[in-house]
């Protein structure tokens, strides 16, 4: 416990000083992508593509497990057409190898879609991955959030350097994917509560994450169900480790059979991938399935099952990212058939988060029957939904003609809607613009024309109760809104 507060004393104090160091140290210009070549390569629908795409591979400055300060890389990704363009943060799911990180845009490319839909993004490798040297603290709160941060700061320099056509409103979106989605809401409560003289953030997506560490997770591992993530255990245990000190070697946490290739693991002999196919094959001739419980050494798991103060269960339970209130727009997407990350955690976040007071908090199962996997994209395409209905892109002296902003003047009402809905596009000139009405699986519902200045009704007779998204697109821009039909 010594050691857990001396370190959350330096964390705060390293924090409260990085937005007055310099963050920055290095940005590499990797390459640019036109529109057409992001949907190609990514498959978001052209249409829905506001700019080309710059990225640049960003080495800054961040703390590390011990609160000195070291180096992290991520991956700052800038729209190419000059305006003011909110900022994103977007957090990572988990890797199996430091290799495999946004900075390597090949490992994540997510960044590279939001970026092209007009956000500024940035994506943290997070320490020991990329270019940080040491131990990757996996799913610890606490550096996934000055990881993300500092990197906003990165990113507000590299914005800032003269050759850059485009600036940044006062705008932050959050967003994470799997682990990334315990690293958004943990660099979002930390934003909240530390930052906010700085950052404010507009609105939020945490996807699929493992909120709560000390009791939904805890309790599948320690059950006696079969858990196929199962390289998952000592990648969290491995960290806690390095960060709170909690035993002396891999064997005091894992039965002798098993330690031998989480030591190889640790020592990045083999990736993550590979630890998994080793358990796996280990669980199955010894336990007859992939029961990860058995793994651990008894004596760990009797002393964690039994003393609720246990430094496990404390370092568990610092971890903890459900337990809160955020002040803005927060969508907790999730799947019902998740087979990495039990989609319980969304909903109890949920739950938390409004009895401790947010205002406006939604779990929200985006595709029941998809796996962890194929909740990927759903999941992504309502992050994107849901953010650009708040967003805002305003054009500079320099802008080009191509610009695509955020079109001005739309008015979707009544809402919540029940037969019908109205839209009426409020433009000096009579233009027409295409509407769709997208169901939360980004399925077309509803197709129509409108005029500039004249109202248009859209049926909404046949159309199941539920959420779904108005979007009005021109060559100029595009505006969303979502729509409750009761």
């Amino acid at each position: 416990m010594h050691k857990i507060l001396i370190l959350c004393a330096a964390f705060f104090l390293l924090q409260c000083q990085s937005n007055h160091a310099q963050s920055l140290i290095d940005a590499e210009f990797i390459e640019h992508l036109t529109p057409t070549q992001v949907s190609a390569q990514y498959g978001v629908p052209l249409f829905f593509i506001n700019n080309g795409v710059n990225l640049y591979k960003v080495t800054y400055n961040t703390p590390d497990i011990d609160g000195n300060m070291s180096v992290a890389s991520g991956l700052v990704v800038i729209p190419d057409a000059p305006a003011i363009y909110p900022l994103l943060c977007y957090q990572h799911g988990t890797v199996g190898s430091r290799e495999e990180v946004p900075s390597n845009v090949a490992g994540d490319p997510i960044g590279v879609i939001y970026a092209s839909v007009g956000f500024v993004t940035s994506s943290a490798d997070f320490l020991g991955l990329g270019d940080s040297p040491g131990t990757h603290p996996y799913v610890h709160a606490d550096t996934e959030a000055s990881a993300a941060i500092d990197l906003l700061f990165a990113t507000r320099e590299l914005i800032g350097q003269e050759d850059q056509a485009v600036e940044l409103n006062d705008q932050l979106f959050v967003a994470g994917y799997s682990q990334g989605g315990h690293a958004g809401a943990a660099a979002h409560r930390e934003i909240q509560q530390n930052f906010a003289d700085e950052f404010t953030v507009t609105a939020a997506a945490h996807m699929s994450g493992p909120y709560s560490i000390s009791g939904v997770m805890r309790d599948l591992i320690l059950s006696d169900e079969e858990y196929f993530s199962t390289a998952y255990i000592p990648n969290t245990l491995l960290s806690y480790n390095a960060v709170y000190d909690l035993y002396d070697s891999v064997e005091d946490m894992f039965k002798p059979e098993y330690a031998e290739k989480i030591e190889m693991f640790a020592a990045e002999e083999i990736t993550l991938w590979e630890l998994e196919v080793e358990l796996q094959t280990l669980l199955f001739m010894n336990e007859g399935g992939s029961f990860p419980r058995r793994m651990l050494q008894d004596t760990l798991v009797a002393a964690i099952e039994s003393d609720p103060n246990h430094p496990a269960n404390l370092a568990l339970a610092d971890n903890d990212v459900f337990d809160w209130a955020p002040d803005c727009p927060t969508r907790l997407y999730y799947c019902t058939a998740d087979d990495q990350v039990p989609f319980e955690n969304s909903p109890l976040a949920e739950a938390a988060m409004t009895a401790n007071g947010a205002p406006d908090v939604e779990a929200i199962d985006v595709e029941t029957n998809a796996s962890h996997t194929e909740c990927v994209a759903p999941a992504i395409t309502q992050s994107i939904f849901f953010f650009t209905s708040f967003q805002e892109i305003e054009e500079l002296p320099t802008s080009n003609e191509n610009l695509r902003i955020t079109l001005p003047g739309v008015t979707v009402a009544p809402n919540p809607a029940s037969d019908f809905f109205t839209v009426l596009w409020e433009n000096e000139q009579a233009e027409t613009a295409q509407g769709t009405l997208f169901d939360t699986a980004m399925r077309p519902v509803r197709t129509f024309q409108i005029t500039a200045n004249t109202e248009k009704r859209i049926s909404l007779t046949d159309v199941p109760a539920g959420m779904y998204y108005v979007v009005i697109s021109t060559e100029k821009g595009r505006s969303t809104d979502v729509l409750m039909k009761e």
